[in-house]
């Protein structure tokens, strides 16, 4: 089992034979949503919720994105859009690089957030 940079699992050395019951087996704990490069597939770092680095929280923010646009046929209506989330200017969730990258800064003791398009 790999992790790949953009969050994903990796199953390596599966055998063509056996794709249709490793799909099954996913399907069955929720972890075959086909939504590669759909708004729902957001990279976001644990923020701070769970680092001590973090000036901001990231994973209630993409919850809310996810919920937000939670219809697949929606996303399809979108398309690819690469959505990406840090905690803070370390920029593990590679905020810089996404079609939509949202950074948490703090400023005067309060979270806030830095939206950068394209």
């Amino acid at each position: 089992l790999r992790v790949s940079h953009e969050q994903n699992l990796i199953l390596p050395h599966v055998a063509r034979a056996d794709l249709k019951a490793v799909y099954d087996a996913l399907v069955e704990i929720g972890l075959a949503t086909a939504n590669s490069n759909l708004i729902s597939d957001i990279i976001s770092c644990p923020g701070l919720d769970y680092c001590a680095l973090a000036t901001a929280r990231s994973i209630p923010v993409a919850q809310e994105i996810s919920l937000r646009f939670a219809s697949l046929e929606r996303q399809r209506e979108i398309g690819e859009l690469k959505l990406k989330i840090s905690g803070c200017i370390n920029a593990c969730g590679h905020h810089h690089v996404g079609h939509i990258g949202i950074l948490g800064v703090e400023k005067k003791g309060a979270e806030l957030y830095q939206v950068t398009l394209g």
